[in-house]
């Protein structure tokens, strides 16, 4: 058996000063979700009245071993463990003049691990098969003062690759099992809602075909049915979202491109992108339709000027691209047109 090890230290520091001002608002008339009309009333006047500082240390220690067995089956072995140290006070300011605080000190630590297979039964096929642990401190304070849980995480997931025609085509399918544990949600009021448990399972591939020396084909899709198996909320009156859905995961995502290259001279590419029906609350009423964005671009080099010209969302089509808590939505990016020249000095 033939041993790589790798050991490591990480180490990350750093501060953060937030300027913090009390509420402030002004009734407006509200905005239709589906025919959105800006009506918000803009305000300049906006004193702080607190200054948040945040000192963070992170000490991560690794330990990986990459072994191989036989000339078809490796495996891999890891470990790591992170202690998180935050400092943190937060100086209310009363008419400009800001009063500090005593530091509030937390310590999040935890071990995670990584477990994985490779077995190739034949030069061109690769099976795998790998489970791994996630850690993510959470420094927030609920309003009371009371700190979040740390969120937890464990994977498993299985899958080939499959190289034909020399690897001119390749195909990739995976299939996972996703638990995360105590996860934070922002809500009005500076409240967080912590989520029991959260699954996510599912199924990908993708193919990446070179059809000839000029055209690439590339292709993926992919299957989600997230849930959340523990979820009752901790506002009055309680009510359990188990078995509803997260919002913005669609179930199904497709994917199509295709690069063709002219003597390295001219590169044209076309894609596509499909999202299916999602949710957008957590009680799963509000829903967005399935939406399809297409984007076009193309190359041109010459020497040491290269040109490129790019047009995302080619057919305008309106979308939601984010949201924050259930009350947010940001709208996604109209059609838009970019040109870029890029010159090479040598």
């Amino acid at each position: 058996i033939n041993h790589d090890f790798l050991m490591g230290w990480d180490y990350q520091w750093y501060r953060t000063r937030t300027t913090r001002v009390a509420s402030a608002s002004v009734a407006t008339t509200p905005i239709d979700l589906y025919d959105p009309v800006e009506t918000h009333v803009t305000r300049t006047e906006f004193p702080p009245s607190r200054q948040d500082y945040t000192t963070n240390f992170t000490n991560g220690f690794y330990l990986q071993d990459h072994m191989t067995l036989t000339n078809t089956l490796k495996a891999v072995v890891g470990v790591r463990l992170d202690n998180v140290r935050r400092y943190q006070h937060n100086n209310p300011v009363v008419n400009g003049i800001e009063t500090d605080v005593a530091q509030v000190r937390r310590v999040s630590k935890k071990p995670t691990e990584r477990v994985g297979l490779v077995y190739q039964p034949r030069t061109n096929v690769d099976v795998y098969g790998q489970f791994a642990t996630a850690f993510q401190p959470n420094f927030n304070l609920q309003p009371d003062g009371t700190p979040l849980e740390p969120t937890f995480g464990t994977s498993y997931e299985i899958g080939n690759r499959v190289r034909l025609n020399q690897d001119r085509v390749i195909i990739n399918t995976a299939i996972f099992n996703i638990t995360k544990r105590n996860v934070a949600f922002s809500r009005p009021g500076g409240f967080f809602e912590q989520v029991g448990k959260v699954r996510s399972r599912g199924f990908e591939a993708d193919v990446n075909a070179r059809v000839s020396p000029a055209l690439q084909l590339v292709l993926g899709y992919g299957y989600t049915d997230a849930v959340y198996a523990n979820y009752i909320t901790s506002l009055a009156p309680p009510t359990n979202f188990s078995g509803n859905h997260p919002p913005r995961v669609p179930p199904h995502t497709l994917s199509a491109q295709a690069i063709y290259n002219w003597n390295n001279t001219l590169s044209v590419m076309a894609g596509t992108q499909f999202r299916d029906k999602q949710f957008l609350n957590d009680q799963n009423t509000l829903s967005l339709d399935s939406f399809q964005l297409a984007n076009v671009a193309a190359t041109y080099y010459r020497g040491p000027m290269q040109f490129n010209f790019t047009i995302s969302n080619l057919t305008d089509a309106f979308y939601y691209s984010s949201i924050r808590g259930n009350t947010q939505f940001y709208p996604g990016e109209p059609r838009r047109y970019q040109a870029t020249l890029r010159w090479n000095f040598k």
